[in-house]
């Protein structure tokens, strides 16, 4: 219990540290801010006259009425996605490109190195699929925790298959040869199966996009990690091992994130569309 509250205090003393940081960056020089991320509203301020608006305006006579038209269906507050809450973009901006800046010039260099050692990509694979295995009593539980009984027997025999069979979870035999699908299941997800909105967006630091209802979750996911009752194992061992898995995965979708950023206009909003959408689609799953 004791190391896994020092465990969360370091989380939080490295997630204080990181928004001074980037609170820092964002005051720095001008030239450096011009290549923070553009923001819609800044193309407001300009000095331009805003253009002669037309006199003319078309009254409800004037307008094109379809009489076979469904008012309901047609409305645009039904056709609008569910606005996401963000009323910290100013500092959640900031965490962002403290993020962003990690990655290129931290993780992404690191995993390349990484790469370049370990060249197999199967052996790579095998390493991330170890760690999966040894993170089931997490998707257990909370298959368990939202009345997925049947995820959960599959998480049980994929264990025994993938740790017997599979060579400590080296190897995916429960899928490969029994076609038993993984079922990723965390805390947030199980806040969600019982009704908890997502809350507000709230992306942390290292770990990337996240909500207030998921971030609440991931002191639950971090408490049933298995790599922190391995006997012997301290704290530092635990860290490491949490910073290696997050290297090996990375160097196995290298480029994903340069893509995302080049194809989006503002990547901020992208990356937090998409992290709302694939979060929501899991828990309706």
């Amino acid at each position: 219990m004791i190391k896994y509250i020092t465990r969360i205090a370091i989380v939080f003393f490295l997630f204080t540290a990181s928004a001074g940081f980037a609170a820092k960056s964002t005051a720095s020089s001008p030239a450096e801010n011009q290549h923070e991320l553009y923001h819609p509203s800044a193309a407001e301020h300009t000095d331009k006259e805003p253009a002669e608006e037309l006199e003319y305006e078309l009254s409800e006579e004037d307008e094109f009425y379809d009489p076979f038209a469904d008012n309901e269906t047609t409305s645009t507050s039904a056709s609008q996605p569910e606005t996401i809450s963000d009323p910290f973009q100013g500092f959640n901006r900031r965490m962002f490109v403290f993020n962003d800046k990690l990655y290129f010039w931290v993780l992404k260099p690191t995993a390349q190195g990484y790469k370049f050692v370990v060249r197999p990509e199967g052996v790579r694979k095998s390493i991330k699929r170890f760690f999966l295995n040894i993170a089931m009593p997490k998707r257990f539980l909370n298959c368990l925790f939202q009345l997925k009984f049947k995820g959960a027997g599959v998480e049980i025999t994929r264990f025994v298959l993938n740790t017997t069979i599979g060579i400590a979870g080296f190897f995916d035999p429960g899928k490969g040869l029994f076609g038993l699908a993984i079922y990723d299941e965390d805390t947030g997800q199980t806040f969600g199966f019982y009704g908890m909105g997502p809350g507000f967006y709230f992306p942390l630091p290292f770990f990337g996009p996240s909500s207030g209802r998921d971030a609440f979750g991931l002191i639950f996911d971090l408490a049933l990690d298995p790599i922190t009752y391995i006997p012997g194992a301290t704290l530092f061992t635990t860290m490491g091992a949490t910073l290696f898995t997050s290297i090996n995965n990375t160097s196995l979708k290298i480029g994903e994130y340069e893509d995302l950023k080049e194809a989006a206009i503002d990547p901020y909003i992208s990356l937090r569309n998409a992290y709302f959408q694939n979060r929501e689609s899991a828990i309706k799953q």
